[in-house]
């Protein structure tokens, strides 16, 4: 008896350790500055942890599951970016350019969305660099989804900063989503 009881505090003890410490480190405040290696940065919430499979080209990717919010960094030398281009014949559609680059990436994200709506692109300038940010919701495999996308446009190659989160979190999520994208710097 004395033992069985012993065992029912340890387990409680356990539990309550265990969800004290999920709690602690899901409810991280702040922001967190990643810097990568290949020379650019993004300030991110600091409740964001590293991932590895949101998309296997990002070079950065980082989520919050129990948040849901991700974001990822997709980067193209320009040189790529011209090759592919011609290798595919689509120069003629997409020139290697900001905007090309932008055309590009949007509609390749609208084609795999249903139930579109897509904001006008604005044209901006973001810590020194030329960039194109836009909004996005869809439906993708039966999930609405909310993205909020930063193009950019560096000294040697282009950026696509994306964030998303469910369309449900977007009120939540919007103002950390900009705020991620319009962090982008190069160094």
């Amino acid at each position: 008896m004395l033992r069985s009881t012993i065992l029912r505090s340890s387990v409680t003890l356990l539990f309550a350790s265990t969800t004290l410490l999920l709690t602690s480190s899901c409810a991280k405040s702040g922001d967190q500055v990643i810097t990568h290696e290949n020379g650019f940065s993004l300030t991110i919430p600091a409740s964001m942890r590293e991932s590895s499979d949101l998309n296997e080209d990002a070079s950065l990717q980082y989520e919050n599951m129990f948040d849901d919010i991700y974001v990822i960094v997709i980067e193209d030398t320009k040189e790529e970016m011209e090759a592919a281009l011609s290798e595919n014949d689509l120069l003629d559609l997409y020139p290697n350019t900001l905007e090309g680059f932008t055309d590009l990436i949007s509609e390749s994200l609208v084609s795999s969305l249903s139930n579109v709506n897509q904001s006008p692109i604005l044209d901006t300038t973001i810590n020194s660099l030329d960039a194109r940010i836009m909004t996005i919701s869809g439906t993708y495999l039966d999930i609405d989804g909310y993205y909020y996308l930063g193009l950019f446009e560096g000294s040697d190659r282009y950026y696509q900063v994306m964030t998303w989160t469910s369309l449900d979190n977007k009120a939540e999520h919007t103002a950390k989503m900009k705020n991620m994208v319009y962090s982008m710097t190069e160094i």
